[in-house]
């Protein structure tokens, strides 16, 4: 069973009148990179490549040279495709990231042709069952609003989801981070775990101020307090810190989680399948995690591909943590171009059961969702 074609289309859809300011600006869209890959037997499968802020760049990569690569292969064969990917246009001269997060598209939607021809979930394709994940309210959500909004959303998701985590987003300024952290503590006691995401929005001496307090609040979680290339200060501050340190989404391959995880600069992993080679490779990834011993919660998406995509990883992952909950927020993608029954009761959401990803998309939707120019943050 070749492949016949690898088609990439932009979509979007506007958050001007919901939208939510966090550190790497105000998100005023949500973009996505919709992959899909036909088979010479006319069997379909869809993947999420990541906007990468330049949506239509990631699309146009795949349309051409990913194609190039792809077209004509044994579909089945996952692993001989994506290294033929690597080889051509990653190792030597290529675009790097931009590569990535474009194979990562292609390589979901192959499994999702492997799951689908084999008539299984692609979690027992990778040696598991479909299980409950426990999940934690997150994504575009929970930006800077005063103490008492922020509790107030927070009670929205608790009573609607019962959740037991949160994730707040601070990059603000240390002083109203803090405010915000102390709030949400007092309000909801110990029974809530807080995550925290900085989305690098500050130095290192920022970051030391800030810890103290968000020691005293009992913090699960500091993430992406610098940015990718930072390994040797994540490091020092993981010394430092009496918080487990989150890094990852904006980290591509098993090559920078070897490096991340050699320097002992991070606690939980948080790769992004639509960012980081795919499920091929979140699933390298999360074995490396569980050789050393480290959680693994991946960072997620923008639609219900990505979201069925880490499930299934999550699933067959030893040290599977916990799983990124994000399409409650204004997500239409979820609401209607991209149905599955991931479905969050009791604070955990459950891995789809259904061949291949267990997602279903609506092609006659996609000129609804066309492509808004432009990068999806404004400051």
């Amino acid at each position: 069973m070749l492949i016949r074609d690898v088609v990439a289309r932009t979509v979007s859809h506007s958050m001007a009148d919901d939208s939510v300011k966090i550190g790497i600006g105000r998100i005023t869209k949500r973009d996505m990179v919709l992959v899909r890959v036909t088979t010479d037997d006319g069997v379909v499968g869809y993947g999420e490549a990541h906007h990468a802020l330049a949506p239509t760049a990631v699309a146009e990569l795949i349309n051409t040279s990913i194609r190039e690569l792809v077209v004509g292969a044994e579909a089945l064969a996952t692993e001989d495709i994506w290294n033929r990917v690597y080889r051509y246009q990653v190792k030597s001269h290529g675009m790097g990231a931009g590569v990535m997060t474009a194979l990562s598209g292609v390589d979901m939607a192959l499994w999702d042709i492997k799951g689908k021809v084999l008539g299984q979930p692609v979690c027992r394709l990778l040696g598991a069952e479909p299980k409950p994940v426990r999940a934690y309210a997150g994504g575009v959500t929970l930006g800077y609003q005063e103490p008492s909004a922020l509790a107030d959303e927070v009670h929205r998701y608790i009573d609607a989801f019962d959740f037991t985590a949160v994730k707040l987003r601070l990059g603000d300024t240390v002083a109203d981070d803090i405010r915000r952290v102390q709030h949400i503590r007092k309000v909801f006691g110990d029974g809530l775990d807080i995550m925290v995401d900085v989305n690098t929005s500050y130095d290192y001496v920022e970051i030391l101020h800030l810890l103290p307090a968000l020691e005293e609040a009992e913090v699960a979680w500091l993430e992406e307090p610098f940015p990718r290339q930072e390994v040797d200060a994540l490091a020092e501050l993981r010394r430092r810190s009496r918080i487990p340190i989150a890094a990852g989404e904006n980290h591509f391959g098993r090559d920078d989680f070897r490096t991340l995880i050699h320097a002992r600069a991070i606690d939980v992993v948080q790769a992004d399948v639509s960012k980081t080679g795919g499920i091929s490779e979140l699933k390298k990834i999360a074995d490396m995690a569980a050789l050393y011993r480290l959680r693994m919660a991946p960072h997620t998406s923008h639609s219900n591909l990505n979201y069925a995509a880490t499930l299934h990883v999550l699933s067959a992952s030893p040290t599977a943590y916990v799983f990124e909950a994000a399409g409650f927020n204004n997500n239409r993608f979820g609401d209607a171009l991209i149905t599955a029954p991931i479905e969050i009761r009791g604070g955990h959401v459950r891995t789809p059961d259904a061949p291949g990803l267990g997602v279903e998309v609506d092609e006659s939707l996609v000129d609804a969702f066309a492509a808004i120019p432009g990068a999806q943050n404004a400051r």
